[in-house]
């Protein structure tokens, strides 16, 4: 599949897996993979340009703890290495995004997952479109 890698990204698609890894066993959600796919609407192929995301997780309104504001950020190196195949197979970037470092013991809660890219030439920053992209976090009801 032909890449764009001279234009500037105008659009962002961010897919969340549907469940977070629970990879220490203790009942927290501690890893959630995201997959991006940028493009230069209207034309149809994926971009791939130099730049940084930064991804915030959101509690859904009425949780407990609906002012938690979870963020991770990846440079531009990282942004880099995070290039390849997306979860549907379209060329993008792939990042796990790590609950451990910044909260655990967290309660039972959904969260929204909301991306942003940042280009390197200092162009247009672009965020995803306002949809739902849901993970559960805390520990497992």
């Amino acid at each position: 599949m032909k890449v764009l890698r001279d234009v500037n990204p105008n659009r962002m698609t961010l897919t969340v897996a549907p469940k977070a890894e629970d990879v220490e066993g203790d009942g927290q959600a501690d890893l959630i993979k995201v997959s991006v796919v940028m493009f230069d609407e209207p034309r149809p192929e994926p971009v791939i340009v130099p730049g940084s995301f930064r991804f915030e997780a959101v509690p859904m309104e009425g949780s407990e703890v609906e002012d938690l504001r979870l963020q991770w950020e990846f440079d531009s190196a990282e942004a880099r290495r995070a290039e390849g195949p997306t979860m549907f197979g379209l060329p993008g970037y792939r990042f796990t995004l790590d609950v451990r470092r910044q909260a655990r013991d967290l309660p039972p809660m959904v969260v929204n997952i909301i991306g942003h890219f940042y280009p390197a030439n200092g162009g247009t920053p672009v965020t995803c479109r306002p949809d739902q992209r849901l993970v559960r976090l805390g520990a497992a009801p």
